[in-house]
């Protein structure tokens, strides 16, 4: 089901959202993100995580929301393809203008979930994701940002993945602070 884009928002015009789950939608507590751009072959491995996780934890709803930012290879049929069988409801969000901080605005404008949680398009997720989402969620505590632990899928992957420092970095907790995702850090338009 292709829906339309109100007149009302910014860069609407850069905006396709198609909707392409057959499973029975409900209000998400958790929605997954997950930004792609030419990357067709890491979806089926990064989504099928998604939705082991999912299943693994049930009692938590979920959804996924796909930003494919501008492919130009298959990346969109894909898609349309993993979707067909997705055992979660899956929304594929399809954003023109390029960039991560551009994809990322999208997929949280389409997301439904109180919880948003970003997903690298080459990463699988442990099937246990939910459950200690879960339990951090549980001890009151308001705002969370959670990293997790990076597995190279080939040890060629390290200079780009993971940045050595000798040192601890300990961020100082403020009452008023907030997680700011979309800041323009490349040099898209």
């Amino acid at each position: 089901m292709a829906a339309q884009c109100p007149e009302n928002l910014p860069g609407c015009s850069n905006l396709v959202v198609t909707e392409t789950s057959a499973v029975k939608r409900r209000e998400p507590l958790a929605s997954f993100i997950v930004c792609t751009r030419n990357r067709a072959g890491t979806l089926d491995a990064c989504i099928r995580s998604i939705e082991a996780a999912c299943r693994s934890h049930a009692g938590m709803t979920s959804e996924l929301v796909v930003v494919d930012n501008a492919s130009t290879d298959d990346t969109a049929r894909r898609l349309i393809q993993i979707a067909a069988t997705s055992t979660i409801p899956m929304t594929i969000v399809t954003e023109r203008r390029l960039g991560l901080a551009a994809a990322r605005n999208a997929g949280m404008e389409r997301s439904r979930g109180r919880i948003l949680i970003f997903i690298d398009d080459d990463c699988e997720i442990d099937n246990r994701y939910l459950k200690d989402l879960e339990q951090h969620y549980a001890s009151g505590e308001r705002r969370i940002i959670r990293g997790g632990r990076v597995e190279l899928g080939s040890p060629r992957d390290l200079p780009f993945t993971i940045k050595r420092s000798p040192t601890r970095t300990i961020y100082p907790r403020y009452p008023s602070w907030r997680l700011h995702i979309g800041l323009q850090y490349d040099n898209a338009p």
